[in-house]
């Protein structure tokens, strides 16, 4: 069975939420040599920036967007860049704390609620 990464899917098991997905940024190695326009302070190697969503009722990937140079976009720029205008009206995602410039209005996290 192919499976696919298919956006509606974060609606599949919804019971009415505002908040099907929860995303975050993620660093993903390369294989590049060291070099300051793509290294990564999580993996402190070479890497890509992914924005990664997850459905919260099935978990499954429903979104992902990159590769960014990690130092390029922080996390809430990635989501400014291209989830926000998928999102429904209303519809909000779950996400950390490094999203904190898109809530209230697309975004929870912890403590806002």
């Amino acid at each position: 069975m192919l499976l696919q990464i298919l956006f509606e899917n974060r609606k599949k098991e919804d019971t009415g939420n505002d908040c099907l997905l929860s995303i975050d940024g993620t660093d993903i190695r390369i294989a590049l040599p060291t070099c300051k326009q793509f290294y990564s302070k999580k993996s402190k190697k070479g890497a890509l920036r992914y924005e990664v969503g997850l459905c919260i009722k099935t978990g499954h990937i429903c979104w992902v967007n990159g590769g960014y140079p990690p130092g390029e976009k922080n996390d809430d720029m990635i989501f400014q860049d291209a989830l926000v205008e998928e999102l429904e009206e209303g519809e909000h995602v779950e996400k950390d704390m490094g999203y904190r410039a898109s809530a209230p209005k697309y975004a929870q996290y912890p403590g806002t609620i």
